[in-house]
């Protein structure tokens, strides 16, 4: 039964409650002892029956939320908050001492699991392709793509294996959002701790195009900002990785990029911004009732490619990185290609890349 469904019902038990209630007063004048304990059992019955029917979805939702707003809300909403009832010294100490200062947080793998819920407030979304890489074999580098406007996709989904994500460092020094990544597991992409969780030979999930790809998010066109990316392909050779590409189907569809953001124009002005100073700017839309969260009706794949097994030299030759990243890329476009009829939103999408 769908959600739909479930609800039109809920609201049909409503109906009937209140004719109910309707009738019981107009024959006593009043709410009596017997009318308020209807009321009270059929209220807690109803309310109970739609969260136990739809709780996949309401779990979803509010992993959805708490991501979202995490990234974009909460830091600088509680920042502003701070440094107008309290005074800016207060605002500074919070990144200070809850971003910067703060020690890390252990992974939490009930946090993980949490978060991988993010899927399920979707309509549809499934895994074609095995995330899990034969034991023995040697370690991966998980690419996912697009990076959409937040990751719900490859989050979600990246948790499904035990790999460490990799995000960009200024993360690491935001209040909540540090919390929130160490919670996950991840790591900095700055060489230093990224170069330390190589040598250690545990599986990483990185999303190649970052901030960049953040700014080419559309609902309309779909791109990859993947062209004069080839550090992870280096990376990966220097310390024995494969890498195995994964791309999510429906992560752009999850918001709408408002106007006019994503006029052409408009959209190379904010690349270059991305480019010079890494943000990501523009507003996008998800669920009309709360915006903040995806759109539930978007049909989602994630297709997880063959590995592209790499030569393992510790000393990188910029022809290998050359010759490597071209073979990527090609692996990448032969998997939009092949899997885009699935769904009718991407049946006639080219893939761009940038």
């Amino acid at each position: 039964m769908s959600v739909l469904a479930r609800i039109a019902g809920a609201a049909a038990a409503g109906l009937f409650a209140k004719e109910y209630f309707e009738h019981a007063i107009s024959h006593h004048g009043a709410w009596d002892q017997r009318t308020m304990s209807w009321a009270a059992v059929l209220s807690a019955v109803w309310a109970a029956w739609v969260c136990y029917s739809c709780r996949g979805r309401l779990i979803g939702a509010g992993a959805c939320f708490l991501w979202v707003t995490t990234w974009l809300v909460t830091p600088f909403l509680v920042t502003f908050l701070l440094a107008f009832e309290v005074g800016i010294l207060w605002a500074l100490a919070l990144w200070l001492f809850v971003g910067v200062l703060a020690p890390t947080v252990p992974q939490s793998n009930g946090f993980r699991a949490f978060i991988r819920n993010m899927s399920a407030w979707v309509d549809e979304h499934k895994i074609v392709g095995e995330f899990a890489q034969p034991k023995g074999s040697k370690p991966v580098m998980y690419c996912h793509h697009p990076h959409g406007h937040v990751a719900i996709l490859s989050c979600a989904s990246g948790s499904e294996v035990d790999c460490a994500g990799v995000a960009a460092p200024p993360i690491f020094k935001m209040p909540f959002c540090k919390q929130m990544m160490n919670l996950m597991g991840s790591i900095s992409s700055a060489p230093a701790p990224f170069k330390e969780a190589l040598r250690s030979g545990r599986n990483v999930a990185i999303l190649p195009g970052g901030v960049e790809e953040v700014v080419l998010s559309s609902s309309d066109v779909e791109r990859a900002y993947i062209q004069n990316r080839k550090g992870f392909v280096k990376y990966a050779i220097q310390f024995g990785y494969d890498l195995v590409p994964v791309y999510h189907f429906g992560e752009t569809q999850l918001y709408s990029l408002l106007w006019p953001f994503d006029v052409p124009w408009v959209v190379k002005l904010r690349l270059a911004i991305a480019q010079k100073f890494q943000i990501a700017t523009g507003v996008g839309v998800g669920y009309r009732h709360l915006p903040l969260v995806p759109n539930p009706r978007a049909r989602c794949r994630t297709v997880v490619g063959a590995r592209v097994v790499l030569p393992h030299q510790p000393e990188v030759e910029r022809e290998a990185v050359v010759k490597w990243h071209a073979e990527y890329v090609m692996k990448l476009q032969k998997l939009f290609d092949g899997h885009k009829r699935e769904l009718p939103a991407y049946a006639k999408k080219e893939l761009e890349l940038w």
